[in-house]
């Protein structure tokens, strides 16, 4: 019943068809999953005009199959696949030399942070609203598209939802096939699990810059919840909680970029953060769209916005992973993820603006996380990470 409230609410609200909107994914795969969203926006009556998706190709991808693929499907909108090649010239137009050896250290090749380039074109497009999703999600609602765009310009009350140590466990609202097990979604820190609560209260104020979708099937977890517990399997909202949520202020949750929605200018504050380095002879990785989401989530609390959780929920295809591997990318992110959240959380910014608060955030982190860790290979990092951080707002500041 929520979910006929809420489309009756977007058949007579013709405002949600207005945005500009730009859909965003990397792949090295053909992207079947294509169709179902072609189906999925057709069904909408979306104004297509300002409706485009954009699709980051990457070192492996099978560019001319992908081409060939994208041709046949003949969609009402816009599509733009992008090889090697025209991000090449792209970056060379728009950013110049300069701006050429910045994005290969900030937006490395062979990595699903090149998705970043994708936010940059939304933004030289003029786009309202960025959907960022995996190549592995399917829509699991009819009205998919029209959800995150409700959420983010419907300013009805919602449920808000606190808890005692300030991080929501957006896994709280979905059941699973495993009964009676608290599942928590991939960058929950480790030193908060099983100190959470889900207080719910009415509050309404607030504008939202993101709105997080939630998943069927395979949910957003951590590797080592893969393993404890086969086949692990979301089964949807449960039918005690709402559709969706709004955190309370200065309350927190993991984010990705599965399936999640922002507004345009919460884009400097979203860089999908550098990862990949070495450390203690592993590598650091995994924690890009974690650590993004916990930067924005900073700054969209200090300037009086709200961020939402729940619907629309897609239908996540886990592409074929090792999880043994995945684990030991995740391990040096597991063991500074405590660090970086409790630097973040107590963060003083005084900036007013996006732009300039990441920026402020970028300083405040590298300089606090001395305090908490003498290793050199990963202090070397953070001077890495903050730095890829500040040639970020230099490539956003081209489209401001």
């Amino acid at each position: 019943m929520l979910i006929e409230s809420l489309w009756d609410r977007q058949k007579t609200n013709p405002e949600l068809r207005k945005y500009n909107v730009a859909i965003i994914t990397t792949t090295i795969n053909v992207p079947y999953f294509l169709e179902s969203f072609i189906q999925n926006i057709d069904s909408c009556a979306i104004d297509y005009g300002k409706l485009v998706f954009i699709i980051i190709g990457d070192l492996k991808s099978p560019h001319d199959e992908i081409k060939r693929y994208i041709k046949k499907l003949n969609p009402s909108f816009v599509i733009e696949y992008w090889d090697i090649e025209h991000q090449k010239k792209w970056i060379s137009k728009t950013f110049g030399k300069e701006g050429i050896e910045k994005i290969e250290f900030a937006i490395p090749y062979n990595s699903i942070r090149r998705r970043n380039l994708g936010y940059l074109r939304a933004l030289e497009l003029g786009s309202d609203v960025i959907v960022t999703i995996d190549d592995d999600n399917y829509p699991e609602s009819s009205n998919w598209l029209l959800e995150h765009l409700n959420a983010l310009y419907d300013n009805s009350t919602l449920p808000t939802v606190s808890s005692k140590n300030k991080i929501i466990n957006p896994c709280r609202i979905l059941k699973f096939n495993y009964p009676n097990l608290r599942i928590y979604s991939r960058g929950y820190p480790f030193s908060e699990l099983f100190c959470d609560t889900f207080d719910v209260e009415f509050r309404s104020e607030g504008r939202v810059a993101l709105n997080l979708g939630l998943w069927t099937k395979s949910p957003d977890v951590d590797a080592y919840t893969n393993i404890l517990f086969p086949n692990l399997e979301s089964l949807g909202i449960g039918d005690e909680f709402q559709k969706e949520y709004a955190l309370a202020p200065n309350n927190y949750m993991p984010i990705n970029t599965q399936n999640t929605a922002f507004i345009r200018e919460l884009t400097p504050a979203f860089y999908d953060v550098l990862m990949d380095t070495p450390i203690s002879g592993t590598r650091i990785d995994r924690y890009d769209d974690v650590w993004a989401g916990l930067f924005a989530l900073k700054l969209i609390h200090k300037l009086n916005y709200r961020a939402t959780f729940g619907i629309p929920l897609t239908v996540h295809r886990r592409n074929k992973h090792d999880y043994i591997s995945d684990l030991k990318s995740e391990l040096i992110g597991m063991s500074l993820n405590n660090v970086v959240h409790k630097i973040v959380m107590n963060a003083d910014i005084q900036s007013k603006n996006f732009i300039d608060g990441y920026l402020e955030l970028a300083h405040i982190l590298v300089n606090e996380i001395r305090k908490f860790i003498t290793d050199e290979e990963t202090l070397s990092y953070f001077s890495r990470l903050t730095e890829a951080m500040k040639i970020w707002i230099d490539l956003v500041e081209v489209f401001e």
